[in-house]
């Protein structure tokens, strides 16, 4: 079945199986902690593992999942995702898929720096998306890539019976909050939507889909 953006905005189309309105689609959860995270560096496509505080917030991860009835988990293929997904997955028994369009933005050298002492230098590429980082990927290349495994995901809730969990990064999740709420485009790459552990859920409405967080959400930096 093919979509178009006025059907997907439209949930009085019929999707065959479609959620009601006001069920959540998809949930899309932040990875849980690890060093780099706690020191404020740049991540990337660095692969860490979660430290001793990332392991705790996986328990309430665990708690909140435990009566919420999920098809299945998606996440990429990187170690702090992975293991987040794995403790979904495990609450709400059911399987964990890999897909790397939810891969993390690659800013290529700068991963593993100070996000203060390099903050301006992130933002400029954010501002200028056809700029590349030094061995990375422009924000242009990954804002599409994103937006468009984003799309993919709606689209599959839209035909299934219940929803799935995304598990991914903060700049995915910049992403998804500017598409889907008020989230505005230049906020700093360092104010994620969600903190570490949390969780958004996208829902189906008269007026289209709408993002909210339901644990560890921000304040938009706009507020």
């Amino acid at each position: 079945m093919s979509y178009s953006p006025s059907m997907l905005l439209n949930p009085t189309s019929d999707f065959g199986g479609a959620p009601q309105l006001g069920a959540p689609l998809l949930y899309i959860v932040r990875h849980a902690q690890n060093d780099d995270d706690e020191a404020g560096k740049i991540r990337g496509l660095k692969d860490q593992p979660l430290n001793a505080e990332g392991e705790k917030q996986l328990q309430a991860l665990r708690e909140f999942f435990a009566d919420k009835p999920l098809l299945e988990v998606i996440t990429d293929d990187l170690s702090r995702t992975r293991a987040t997904a794995m403790a979904v997955a495990s609450a709400a028994g059911c399987s964990v898929g890999t897909d790397i369009g939810l891969r993390s933005w690659d800013v290529g050298k700068l991963e593993g720096k100070s996000m203060s002492a390099h903050k301006l230098e992130i933002q400029d590429f954010k501002t200028h998306p056809s700029k590349v980082p030094v061995a990375g990927q422009s924000w242009g290349d990954f804002h599409r890539t994103a937006t468009d495994t984003l799309e993919r995901y709606v689209r599959k809730g839209m035909e299934s019976s219940g929803p799935i969990a995304l598990v991914t990064h903060g700049s995915v999740i910049q992403v998804a909050f500017q598409a889907y709420s008020d989230w505005p485009e230049n906020a700093d790459y360092d104010h994620t939507p969600l903190d570490q552990a949390g969780v958004a859920a996208l829902y189906l409405t008269r007026s289209g889909m709408e993002l909210k967080g339901l644990k560890g959400a921000k304040e938009s930096p706009d507020e």
